[in-house]
């Protein structure tokens, strides 16, 4: 809910930045979703991470 003035009006427009921000970040899960797909390495770190976090 918004409160503010009567007269505030939301417009609902989003700049460039944060738009290439959310659209980067879906991008990036789509991918990690797909099977097949190493993003950079970032499976087998997160596999030694977790290794020795159970240690």
């Amino acid at each position: 809910m918004y409160f503010g003035e009567p007269r505030d009006e939301l417009d609902g427009k989003m700049t460039v930045v944060p738009y290439v921000a959310l659209v980067g970040c879906a991008a990036i899960i789509g991918l990690a979703w797909l099977p097949g797909v190493n993003l950079f390495g970032l499976e087998a770190s997160a596999s030694q991470a977790a290794a020795m976090l159970l240690r």
